[in-house]
């Protein structure tokens, strides 16, 4: 999990909220 774009930023907050449904995106 690599925190360097607002894209990541909005990734990570994805996991806080649907760890179940989107764990690794990218």
């Amino acid at each position: 999990m690599e925190i360097g774009n607002p894209t990541d930023v909005k990734h990570v907050a994805h996991i806080g909220l649907d760890s179940s449904s989107d764990t690794a995106p990218s």
